[in-house]
């Protein structure tokens, strides 16, 4: 078993000030795809794409890792009815209510649905 916690302390800054803060020296979206590639759990993952401040990348990221909740979150945060539509309709999207229910509220709010 891989020790997730000492590879995010190797990321942390740590700060008499500000205290520690996750903030990778290398990109975070680099950091997500290193872990994916290790199998890090899904958990890991999702902390380090969460740092990637292009928001267009971060949904990518989450598709790429099969992060289906995080990605509707992710376009909603953008507005982006088209690509949540789209989204909306995938099948590995489909059989999950809450997701579909949270991409169908915001659709519905922006007259799309």
């Amino acid at each position: 078993a891989r020790d997730w916690a000492s590879i995010e302390s190797l990321l942390t800054v740590k700060s008499r000030i500000f205290g520690n803060k996750l903030r990778p020296a290398i990109a975070p979206a680099g950091v997500a795809k290193i872990l994916l590639r290790c199998g890090a759990p899904r958990d890991e993952v999702v902390k380090y794409i969460a740092l990637v401040d292009d928001l267009d990348r971060r949904w990518q990221l989450y598709a790429s890792a099969g992060c289906h909740l995080e990605v509707v979150q992710t376009l909603i945060e953008m507005k982006n009815g088209a690509q949540l539509q789209k989204y909306y309709q995938k099948p590995e999207v489909i059989g999950d209510f809450v997701i579909r229910q949270k991409a169908f509220d915001a659709l519905q709010k922006w007259g799309m649905a």
